[in-house]
């Protein structure tokens, strides 16, 4: 089990509550420093990449299941509704949920004028939906592993003497 420790970044404190060990052999948890197990390790343990990705999937599945509803349904109304806690540009009204699916569409590289067709076919919007995300994450680990550009080396200078920026010669 997990716990959630409050603080600047989540950290998560591992509780041991398997009664059989041979449980604890197939689920071995790294030692840390006083249990606590950072966020990235519980992401990684569960192949999740990133909450952005999580977040995805689930909102672009509920919005296909949203479209069977009928149009005096609560979710529906929630949908063109406006958000109770959100925020909003200094002139514009509040964020609708619907704006923020957009967000989330765009990010997943998904026409914004023919999303609401491709709902209509769910096989195809599910397919969608996995590919798109498959390349979001795929981009997330490119940007992951990548290296990152190291500067320039300093060379130590003599007084007077000057070299060239482009081949580093004096």
């Amino acid at each position: 089990m997990l716990k959630i420790i409050p603080g600047d970044g989540y950290i998560y404190k591992s509780i041991d509550t398997t009664p059989d060990p041979e449980d604890a052999i197939n689920y071995p948890i790294e030692p840390q420093v006083a249990g606590q197990i950072p966020n990235t390790k519980v992401l990684a343990r569960c192949d999740i990449l990133g909450k952005e990705s999580f977040l995805i999937k689930g909102q672009q599945r509920w919005v296909s299941h949203m479209d069977c509803m009928e149009n005096t349904h609560t979710s529906k109304a929630l949908f063109y509704g406006q958000l109770s806690s959100s925020t909003r540009h200094q002139g514009h009204s509040l964020l609708h949920y619907k704006d923020t699916l957009k967000i989330y569409l765009k990010i997943s590289k998904i026409n914004l004028k023919t999303w609401e067709l491709l709902v209509l076919n769910r096989t195809q919007w599910r397919s969608y939906c996995y590919q798109d995300n498959y390349e979001f994450e795929a981009a997330i680990i490119k940007t992951q592993r990548e290296p990152s550009i190291e500067p320039d080396p300093i060379y130590p200078l003599n007084e007077g003497d000057h070299y060239c920026n482009i081949c580093s010669r004096i």
